[in-house]
């Protein structure tokens, strides 16, 4: 099983898309977290 460098570089793109995308679900969970704790604790 060999993987051109194109395949190779489009993986990495596509890791790297999903990386983004889960560090944004992270964030944007956190700050939910937050936010609901703020409303529960005035």
């Amino acid at each position: 099983m060999s993987l051109c460098i194109s395949d190779f570089y489009i993986i990495s793109q596509r890791f790297a898309f999903v990386n983004t995308f889960l560090k944004f679900f992270s964030i944007f969970f956190v700050l939910q977290k937050r936010c609901d704790i703020l409303y529960k604790n005035p």
